[in-house]
């Protein structure tokens, strides 16, 4: 069962520090990686200083990496405005029939 608490607690913590980049100037953080998101979450006194609070708030910031919901550089971490998904954009199929751009029927003399 502690896994399962664990998911919990990541899933809340990941919220959380999602939460806290909507507050942040520009939905971004000064932080290299998750040890920023781990000082973050033990600012918030939601993480212990340990090992075990470290490991929480890298696998929160792992999930919110993961879920396409931030862009990690080097010593930045970005909210994104939307999330993108699992890696790879799929565009939504357009339907063929209906209207298109007209291709061309307009504009015969």
């Amino acid at each position: 069962g502690n896994k399962e608490a664990n998911e919990l607690d990541v899933r809340k913590l990941s919220a959380q520090l999602e939460a806290f980049l909507r507050t942040q100037p520009n939905q971004s953080a000064q932080w290299s990686g998750w040890a920023g998101a781990h000082q973050a979450l033990m600012a918030e006194g939601l993480l212990s200083e340990g090992a075990s609070g470290m490991l929480l708030a890298q696998e929160a910031f792992e999930d919110l990496d993961r879920n396409g919901k931030i862009d990690v550089q080097e010593n930045q971490v970005q909210l994104r405005d939307k999330p993108k998904g699992c890696g790879w954009y799929i565009p939504p199929k357009k339907p063929k029939a209906g209207r298109g751009r007209g291709r061309g029927r307009r504009g015969r003399a």
